[in-house]
């Protein structure tokens, strides 16, 4: 059973500001394998990387910029100082982010954006980036955005995040995960992306990957869910501490090598 993919959520939150570069470098120096971020499109066309549709959150209440109603010239002149990490607030573009990524490290770009055109903008910028498909994954919770990206990105995997906590009683019903594994196979999706739950089972992860999808979990954030997730044989996890989910699988791997 191989160790499932490390995936760094919003880089390494508690370490620097989510979302950041700074946040995206401490995540690959603790070990992960790949890096998520959330990403929106500006009124420019510029492809930009921050969890919300405005600055309001992550500037505690001090900023409230609308990042698709903005240029890049005005989200980059931000000046917003977080005391907790000494750092200043600068959103990163696609451009910078791929630019740090080390060899062999990859992303996943979770689209927040429902526009279409950002999946064209995006298109437009690995043509020119150069950046190797098989790092890059697409993950969304909008059924139309990965349809479309699976027409002009066909090269490039895609998963449908998904709220287990939505689905887990409905999909007592046969039917109902029957119609689910549809719903992947009209939009042309490699897989889903779970939040962890103690529900989730060896069985419901069998039944994803005989109907030929693979599975990542999020929210995978202790130990008790990190051996957890690792034992049901999922293909990546998400997790806020990437140098906790490498120390506990390789312990893991190497106890069951043991044996």
């Amino acid at each position: 059973m191989k160790r499932p993919l490390i995936v760094a959520h919003r880089g390494y939150p508690s370490k620097a500001i989510e979302n950041t570069i700074e946040s995206f470098q401490f995540a690959f120096e603790s070990g992960a394998d790949f890096i998520e971020g959330d990403f929106w499109l500006t009124k420019d066309d510029e492809i930009v990387c921050i969890h919300d549709e405005d600055l309001v959150r992550v500037t505690n209440k001090t900023i409230a910029i609308r990042i698709t109603d903005a240029k890049l010239n005005l989200i980059k002149s931000v000046n917003f100082y977080d005391e907790r990490f000494n750092q200043r607030l600068i959103v990163p573009t696609i451009e910078e982010i791929i630019t740090i990524i080390p060899p062999n490290k990859g992303l996943f770009f979770e689209v927040k954006d429902q526009r279409l055109k950002i999946i064209e903008v995006l298109k437009l910028k690995l043509e020119r980036l150069r950046f190797p498909s098989e790092l890059l994954k697409i993950i969304s919770y909008h059924p139309q955005i990965l349809k479309y990206s699976k027409t002009i990105l066909p090269e490039i995997k895609t998963y449908l995040i998904f709220d287990w906590f939505l689905m887990k009683e409905k999909c007592k019903n046969k039917i109902v995960l029957q119609r689910f594994l549809q719903l992947l196979t009209e939009i042309n999706c490699d897989g889903i992306d779970l939040n962890y739950s103690s529900n989730i089972n060896e069985e419901f992860v069998k039944k994803i990957k005989q109907a030929g999808f693979e599975i990542g979990i999020y929210d995978v954030n202790d130990e008790n869910s990190i051996i957890k997730t690792k034992n049901l044989d999922v293909d990546f996890i998400t997790t806020d501490y990437p140098d906790l989910a490498l120390k506990i699988l390789t312990e893991v791997i190497k106890i069951n090598l043991s044996t």
